[in-house]
């Protein structure tokens, strides 16, 4: 009885003070929302949306940048440490804001209709597959032991398949 009195009391309290009134002070543009779907791939989505929204503050030009070109190369830096550190190295969609930063300096970034994300119709964005499938090609890398010394041709396949294959002769931006 003493809480729904407090509880009471404390609605009241609150509810005498009014309404708050927001004025916009400065409106800002950002690029548009996009669907991750089912992927563990907040990291590059969010990344090039900051890049996109400034590019646009800066340069008042909109741009629409690939979050699965900056994911593809992630994937083949992650499948390289993984398979150096024998397995014992993080193996997952996941990363970090920085990765971006760090593709962009390396690799360049490109539009999105350069290498755009690949889904089903009418299905969302899903990365289970392709996650199982590296990590299991992998595995079995280190466990019979590397014997082919281009195998890092057969993550590319496992890429070209769930991803599209990346064109080499694409400029970056």
């Amino acid at each position: 009885m003493k809480y729904l009195i407090f509880f009471a009391a404390l609605c009241s309290f609150t509810l005498s003070f009014g309404q708050y009134e927001f004025v916009p002070l400065q409106s800002l543009s950002c690029s548009s929302v996009k669907s991750q779907g089912k992927t563990g791939t907040c990291w590059s989505f969010s990344g090039l949306s900051f890049l996109e929204s400034e590019v646009e503050r800066i340069k008042g030009e909109k741009v629409d940048l690939s979050e699965m070109y900056v994911v593809r190369h992630i994937y083949l830096d992650k499948a390289l440490n993984y398979v150096l550190r024998q397995g014992k190295a993080n193996f997952s969609q996941g990363s970090l804001a920085h990765d971006v930063i760090r593709v962009m300096r390396t690799k360049g970034l490109v539009p999105e209709s350069s290498y755009p994300a690949i889904r089903e119709e009418g299905k969302r964005l899903d990365h289970s597959a392709l996650e199982k499938e590296l990590k299991t090609y992998l595995d079995n890398l280190i466990k019979n032991g590397i014997n082919n010394p281009d195998w890092m041709q057969g993550v590319e396949s496992i890429l070209d398949k769930h991803m599209g294959t990346l064109e080499l002769d694409m400029n970056p931006m």
